[in-house]
């Protein structure tokens, strides 16, 4: 019971997501600058939009846990979760096969909204790469349940009840590997135009150079991971790992100085801290629960 308790807890990290997000373990999508004074200034705008993404990545991770959308915020886990500029929670639309947050400004232009996976500040062909990725959290989510009820991963979507889940820009099924103790998810795009892939956990677009502007989200996103990552080692070790090298993830650092996470482990306890030497940094999160929420 502890261990399916653990990865449960865990998937609702994996996907970015996204300011997630290198969008997603997740590169944050690039985000407007010079926004005028009737929706708040430019870091207003840039934390919003990343608590979108990142309330995104939330979603799609549990709906490929549950099998279904979250239609609030505390469904989620998450509620509190507020636009810096207005201070009110955000709002949810979902559906069986759909998932909407909205920026909750009452004036228009507000910060935006995030419409199945796609930001609606990007253009379309953004649009349908952060959707696709979101899509493959989601699947890997799914994959990660399946794993501890069957002791094995999926060979399709159909055995985690996905196979209505498709890449946006080809309205193709995944490219899966499984079956056994590894998993495989892959867009079905051809080269050249390829959203990506999942392999084992870890996001291809996992190294994508994040704008300046963006580090903050990232970095958050990044830590986001390691934890998604700890927990699952707890539920296969009984215990948290040390350090990164035996999670696995050295060479995993903060965009703007560069340096690797802080990470210590013990029997039950874990901490991961962003490395910048000056207060404040981006953060940590102790044990699951990030600083920043």
């Amino acid at each position: 019971m502890r261990t399916f308790s653990v990865i449960s807890a865990a998937v609702l990290f994996i996907l970015s997501a996204a300011c997630t997000t290198s969008e997603d373990n997740l590169t944050a999508p690039p985000l407007p600058t010079g926004m005028s004074s009737e929706n708040g200034n430019a870091s207003d705008a840039i934390q919003c939009q990343c608590n979108m993404v990142e309330i995104t990545s939330s979603a799609y991770s549990f709906m490929g846990a549950h099998g279904y959308f979250p239609e609030t915020l505390e469904e989620l886990g998450i509620e509190g979760t507020i636009c810096p500029s207005c201070g009110k929670e955000y709002m949810i639309t979902a559906t069986e096969n759909s998932f909407r947050v909205d920026c909750p400004q009452p004036f228009f232009p507000n910060h935006g909204f995030v419409e199945n996976g796609a930001p609606s500040w990007l253009n379309q062909q953004e649009q349908e790469k952060y959707a696709c990725r979101a899509n493959m959290r989601a699947i890997t989510s799914g994959a990660v349940i399946f794993f501890a009820e069957n002791e094995r991963y999926p060979v399709n979507q159909e055995e985690m009840g996905l196979a209505w889940v498709v890449c946006p820009a080809c309205s193709e099924q995944y490219e899966i590997i499984g079956g056994g103790y590894y998993f495989f998810v892959g867009c079905p795009m051809p080269a050249g135009v390829n959203h990506g892939n999942v392999d084992d956990g870890v996001p291809s677009w996992y190294w994508e150079p994040p704008d300046k502007w963006q580090w903050q989200c990232v970095c958050r996103d990044n830590m986001m991971n390691i934890a998604s990552q700890a927990m699952i080692f707890f539920a296969s070790n009984g215990r948290y790992p040390r350090n990164l090298e035996e999670l696995g993830m050295t060479g995993t650092v903060c965009p703007a100085c560069g340096e690797e996470y802080q990470f210590t482990g013990s029997e039950t306890v874990f901490h991961v801290e962003c490395p910048l030497p000056f207060t404040p940094n981006h953060g940590y999160i102790h044990d699951g629960s990030p600083s920043w929420q």
